[in-house]
């Protein structure tokens, strides 16, 4: 929504503002400004209107509202529940902290301040956090002498939290608060020549609590005092109630409440009382004409806390109102709730005593389960005993189900026939930790504030599920089903591991954050975040740990001495070159490039074992802990991305060429995604959401949850979500509507192309000449582009794969050496066999120069393949290059003027179509049953995409040139590798390149994306499929495409290629089947659960099916809404019905993925 920007100053002409004024750490415009201090009721929460509308008219508030944060947090939140409870008029301005402290907006957000102040009068001016001595006196200067003017004229100041800092001229402090504002959480008031002033001590702490919302009711009402007094707007009419502070509750019922009433205003007035308890529970206590005092009646009430509440209402509006709280007291109480535990895994019990003392007469005790919106899931009637004494005590034990939220209220109630009469609870967690379902993360939550459980309600509305953090979980968090990401706080680094030292909890920084997790619900653990995940801790503490791992890679010291150039007579001698170089910098240097990588490669195992040591500590507290790490890694040196894939439970990277080795080598259960939420608009965040999805993440994780300047935040500070979030959420809906659980399901399929990532070639891309052919990420990067263009798929192998006997060579046609420069022996006998096999190699610079540890080698360790010699690592030269690819039908030519090519290279057996200069190009050897081509230049020379990172750049619209993409899709099609499905300019080339196409196999059915990541919309042939038919669904605009048969435009159909927004299609053997909904019992009662089977009896793979349920009176049962994967064998979904769940018919309704506009509905009564 609105795009914060860096201050940058000219040095000529404007030069003097640095004089003038430190520039802001991120500036806005004026009307970026405006934007984002725009104030609306859209999200409504629990509240009293104390004086809305009010018959004293409309006061207009300047309110300034201050977060020590990068974002408003929930402080801005405070201005919207005024404005629900008072007739106010608010214009608020915002101080927060982004490296400093600073009102939002910059330069802009400062001119505003000073236009508010000198041009705009206002009725009371508030301070929540911030001192006015805040106010800026540059650009403009004035704001505070406006205010010292304007208090000094009449207005009104409230500060809250904070003081005025002298700046308020003749102030005078009253010894007492006013009477008007007794109960109002004042401090002290003043005056001010014609003005007022409130001091109140700070925003409410209110715990969150049974009731929470009625306790900032109140503050609300008190503060809501302050303002109008401040005003000069207080009531003329008053309200004199009197209720004693303690009721017993053997005296009730009774006329315990007194009213009178004090300057009526002429007119029709009328009086409306309410009791409320402390758990927010309403009842009427009478209502009437305004005239002669009045007693009112207190019914018989369970012990607790009430408050008596009268407004008083006339033409105008409010008049006035009143409120006054009271105990109810009795012998009898809940004296104590003891739970075995505060909480339970599923499948476990919740148990533990209740302890009531004067138990009387026909008095029973029943122990029930609530959830946050009180609904009673189960309940025990218990029979307390004690051996005389007023103390009985009672055993309660319940299953902890599925079902369950993850926070349960345990209440125990005395019942006096069927009254209530005294209560308790304790609050219980259900370990939840959402994994096996996709994912929406959230960074961090904010903990301690007043109306932090709305928050995150706001969250749960908006599709969170997880939250990270340096915090501990808390209720509210619970109540809104919201799991845990523990981090440290600090950046991921093995640096102090102790390789060898067996670990140990105190070594562990998990300690600090297991104790309320644990209990919570922990989605995964993070090592952190933004560091090196690689690295060992200097000294000799760590040499074991280097031996051990330099003895597994090489065998025999034999060996390493080889490879090194060393004499150690065992590895117990082995050391670093040079004491403290725990790089190998002198080994570099020195060009001892195998001692050198082998180093590097001991820091990235190291750190990978370090994080199993970890995860092993923290799996004897938790025995389910995940472990992994985000913000850090990327492709080819920062990390053993291999390993990682293997050891790692989860990674979450920023988006880089990395997410194509995770697509390709983590197992299913590994948690993957990218952050998003740098972006300043709705395109920028939809393209990064949809680019995880199409490269198979199960996650998808934004930063953060409320900020400002940089960057956008989640939720915008009245609660609500940021437009551009919400566009994003809009665009995402069917992800979380079930397609991110069913594509969990399915497995992503390639087009039979593999391509070796080899991590020593990484470094070797930086040895020698080999920099002047580019670095290892742009070549792979080009691979990409040319193979995505052609609307293909591969999927990467390493070098640990080959190794460890992982290839599956007959589940590739093509294998794709993308400058493999370092090849072990036995890696490069694994090619050959797979040439050897029929499979069809394809290297785009001679592989092999260096070894499997970087040692350089005399000739390329697969030139015998190719038919090549020459000398090796030779500087690359730039020449005009010309490809014939020969054809009976239809000859190619390809000519690019500026190739990147290696001169050494010469023909020994192998035929070059082509030639770059006198370098031979484009060279084939063909074997028995495969083949092997070298093409001898760099592909990173042509248009490469760049890929979009996880701040805010975006990937770019580069496409494969027309010739360069029919020279490789005939190149690749002599391999047997063609697309199964196609897509093709509509009136237009058949060339279509900036788009990606990926597969997922369902059953008998596909899954295809679509997705443009950037650049312009643009009209499409989707070929769906060759030598089958298929019934095509259009799950972005849930239709049906309808029958389509194969082949270029004989079956094919038009869709629009929308850039930022992948469009998938369900590709169906037959015609969407219809899924059968069954209840067991179309009647249930209370306390019962009702079980809904659920399958698609004719499926020809998984369905996503979508559960929504309607009350009998229309409002969503949010609680039992769900998406079940079903296929022909029927799954039961319980829902359990509430005690005190409205009886009637329930509309239960189900809307599969792909057919979402039609319902299948299904009635049940609840009787």
């Amino acid at each position: 929504m609105i795009l914060h920007r860096f201050a940058i100053v000219g040095l000529s002409g404007l030069s003097f503002l640095a004089a003038a004024r430190p520039a802001e750490a991120w500036e806005s415009s004026h009307a970026e400004v405006e934007e984002y201090h725009k104030v609306s009721l859209r999200l409504e929460t629990p509240h009293t209107k104390w004086a809305k509308p009010y018959a004293g008219g409309t006061t207009r508030v300047l309110y300034f509202v201050a977060s020590n944060s990068e974002g408003m947090e929930t402080h801005a939140r405070h201005v919207i529940e005024l404005m629900q409870r008072f007739d106010v008029e608010v214009t608020p301005v915002y101080w927060y902290k982004f490296y400093k402290y600073h009102w939002l907006g910059g330069m802009a957000g400062d001119r505003r301040i000073h236009a508010l102040m000198t041009q705009k009068p206002y009725d009371v001016y508030i301070f929540q956090g911030v001192s006015p001595t805040n106010l800026p006196t540059w650009p403009q200067d004035g704001a505070k002498e406006a205010l010292a003017r304007a208090v000094a004229a009449g207005a009104g100041v409230v500060l809250v939290g904070t003081s005025d800092g002298g700046l308020i001229p003749n102030r005078q402090d009253g010894r007492e608060l006013p009477a008007y504002l007794s109960g109002s959480a004042g401090s002290h008031a003043f005056t001010a020549d014609k003005g007022r002033g409130v001091i109140l001590p700070g925003l409410p702490d209110i715990p969150y609590q049974v009731g929470w919302e009625m306790a900032y009711d109140y503050w609300q009402e008190g503060f809501g005092r302050a303002v109008l007094w401040a005003a000069g707007r207080a009531p003329e009419m008053r309200i004199e109630m009197t209720v004693p502070a303690d009721v017993r509750r053997a005296d009730l019922p009774a006329d315990s409440v007194a009213v009178a009433w004090k300057n009526v205003p002429k007119g029709n007035v009328r009086w409306q009382a309410v009791l409320r308890r402390g758990d927010g529970e309403k009842s009427p206590l009478g209502e009437g004409q305004v005239g002669q005092a009045v007693r009112l009646r207190l019914p018989i009430l369970r012990t607790g806390s009430y408050h008596v509440d009268i407004i008083a209402r006339g033409d105008r509006g409010v008049e006035t109102w009143a409120t006054a709280p009271f105990q109810v007291t009795d012998p009898t109480a809940v004296r104590n709730i003891a739970l075995k535990t505060a909480w339970a895994e599923i499948g476990e019990v919740l148990a533990g005593t209740v302890s009531v003392t004067n138990l009387i007469g026909r008095q029973t005790v029943r122990v029930q389960l609530k959830d946050r919106r009180g609904r009673v899931l189960a309940r025990q009637d218990v029979k307390p005993a004690g051996d005389g004494q007023d103390v009985k005590t009672a055993h309660f034990e319940f299953p902890v189900r599925k079902e369950m939220p993850m926070l349960i209220t345990v209440e125990a109630v005395v019942l006096d026939g069927d009254r209530e009469a005294a209560s308790d609870y304790r609050f219980f967690n259900v370990t939840k930790r959402h994994r096996g379902k996709h994912n929406f993360v959230l960074w961090d939550i904010s903990d301690k504030q007043a109306l932090a459980p709305y928050m995150a309600e706001s969250m749960q509305r908006y599709g969170v599920n997880t939250i990270v953090t340096t915090k501990q979980p808390m209720p509210a968090a619970a109540a809104s089903e919201l799991a845990w990401v523990p981090m440290t706080g600090g950046n991921v680094s093995a640096q102090r591991h102790l390789t060898i030292s067996p670990p140990t909890e105190e070594l562990c920084w998990s300690t600090r954050h297991f104790t309320g997790a644990r209990g919570h619900g922990v989605f995964q653990y993070s090592l952190g975040d933004e560091g090196a995940v690689y690295g060992a801790a200097p000294g000799p503490k760590t040499l074991p740990g280097y031996r051990l791992f330099l003895k597994e890679m090489h065998g025999d010291i034999a060996a390493l001495n080889a490879s090194w150039g060393t004499a150690f007579a065992s590895f117990d001698e082995v050391d670093l070159s040079e004491k403290n170089d725990g790089d190998e910098k002198a080994a570099l240097k020195a060009g001892n490039y195998p001692r050198w990588y082998d180093r590097q490669a001991f820091l990235r195992w190291n750190f990978v074992q370090y994080a199993k040591v970890r995860r092993n500590v923290m799996r004897n507290l938790d025995p389910q802990a995940a472990i992994g790490f985000e913000g850090s890694g990327g492709f080819a040196r920062s990390g053993d991305i291999d390993a990682f894939c293997r050891e790692m439970d989860f990674w979450v990277p920023y988006a880089s060429s990395a997410d194509e080795m995770i697509r390709s080598l983590a197992p299913k259960s590994m948690v993957y995604g990218n952050w998003l939420g740098y972006d300043h608009t709705a395109d920028g965040l939809i393209s990064k959401y949809w680019r995880m999805v199409v490269n198979g993440a199960n996650s998808a994780w934004w930063w953060m949850w409320s900020t400002s300047g940089a960057y956008e935040g989640f939720i915008d500070p009245d609660l609500g979500i940021l437009p551009i979030a919400g566009e994003m959420l809009k665009d995402t809906q069917v992800v979380r509507d079930g397609l991110g659980d069913l594509l969990m399901q399915c497995e992503m399929l390639d087009d039979g192309i593999a391509m070796l990532y080899s991590m020593p070639s990484g470094f070797a891309a930086t040895l020698q000449d080999s920099p002047s052919y580019n670095d290892y990420e742009p070549n792979h990067r080009a691979w990409f582009t040319v193979i995505h263009d052609l609307h293909l798929q591969f999927r990467y192998v390493t070098d640990r794969t080959l190794t460890r006997g992982e290839f599956a060579p007959d589940t590739f046609k093509v294998l794709v050496l993308a400058q493999a420069l370092a090849l072990g022996d036995k890696e490069a006998e694994i090619v050959r066999d797979f040439v050897r096999r029929g499979g069809t190699v394809i290297a785009d610079l001679r592989p092999g120069v260096f070894d499997g540890h970087c040692k350089p080698r005399d000739r390329g360790a697969l030139d015998d393949l190719f038919g090549v010699a020459g000398p090796v690592r030779q500087k690359a030269t730039r020449a005009a290059m010309t490809v014939q690819l020969p054809d009976e039908k239809a000859p190619l030519k390809l000519d690019w003027q500026d190739a990147v090519v290696d001169p050494g290279t010469r023909l020994d057996g192998g035929t070059a179509l082509g030639a770059a200069g006198e370098t031979p190009v484009w060279i084939v050897r063909e074997h028995d049953k495969g083949r092997a081509v070298l093409l001898n230049f760099s592909l990173s020379q042509f248009p490469t995409r760049q890929v979009a990172t996880g701040l805010t750049h975006q990937g770019s619209t580069e496409t494969t040139p027309p010739a360069v993409w029919n020279a490789f899709r005939r190149l690749l099609g002599q391999a047997g590798v063609t697309p199964v499905v196609d897509l093709c300019q509509f009136k237009g080339p058949k060339v279509l390149g900036n788009v990606k196409l990926q597969r997922w196999r369902n059953g008998e059915m596909q899954l295809v994306a679509v997705f443009r990541e950037t650049g312009e919309q643009i009209r499409a042939h989707f070929i769906a499929g060759r030598g089958t038919t298929n019934w095509v669904y259009d799950l972005r605009n849930d239709m049906a495409v309808g029958k389509v048969d194969t082949g270029w435009f004989g079956g094919d159909f038009v869709m629009d290629v929308i850039p930022s927004r992948a469009t998938f299609f369900a590709l169906m053997p037959r015609e969407l089947p219809r899924p059968n909904l069954e209840l067991t019992s179309s009647k249930v009662s209370p306390g019962e659960t009702a079980i809904l089977r659920l399958n698609v009896p004719e499926a020809a793979g998984l369905h996503a099916l979508k559960l929504t349920v309607a009350r009998p009176d229309g409002t969503p049962a949010d609680y039992w809404e769900q998406v079940a994967i079903v296929g022909r064998e029927p799954k039961e979904v319980q829902l359990p019905v509430a005690f005190n769940d409205p009886a009637g018919e329930y509309a239960l309704t189900v809307r599969d993925l792909f057919d979402r506009k039609t319902a299948h509905t299904l009635p049940l009564t609840v009787q």
